[in-house]
């Protein structure tokens, strides 16, 4: 018999492989998990500077900085400098960067009715409490 310790590591492991294997399916165009997050954060939130998101995504400024170059190479994102400093410039999506997050976001849309489908009302605010709760007290290193 396992003990809780381990059966909460699998569980997670379980839910990490199953998530990973979704987020893969997004990468049509060789994109990765977090370049397909990045997309997705200007889409939601506009354009948004370097800083910005690796605040948001708790990395440094230049692990981003690869990111964004990669994604500006694929023609998914374009840099513009901001109006009012110009040593600044916001990532801004492409129609292109559009196009592939809306199908990617039909994936995701699917994996999320699926889960919803499967849990009950109570398990669901369960699970969107629980998410917000771990998301907000995990504090991941800059790396």
């Amino acid at each position: 018999m396992s003990t809780e310790a381990e059966q909460f590591e699998q569980a997670y492991t379980d839910l990490q492989c199953l998530i990973i294997a979704q987020v893969n399916k997004f990468s049509t165009e060789k994109l990765t998990a977090t370049q397909f997050l990045i997309l997705d954060v200007i889409i939601k939130q506009g354009d948004r500077t370097t800083s910005q998101l690796a605040d948001y995504f708790r990395i440094t400024a230049p692990a981003i900085s690869r990111q964004i170059r990669k994604l500006m190479s694929d023609g998914l994102v374009i840099q513009k400098r901001d109006d009012t400093d110009r040593r600044s410039y916001f990532n801004s999506i492409t129609p292109k960067g559009r196009k592939l997050v809306n199908e990617a976001g039909k994936l995701r849309k699917t994996m999320t009715t699926e889960i919803s489908r499967i849990l009950t009302a109570e398990d669901r605010k369960t699970f969107i409490r629980l998410c917000h709760h771990i998301t907000s007290r995990i504090s991941i290193g800059k790396s």
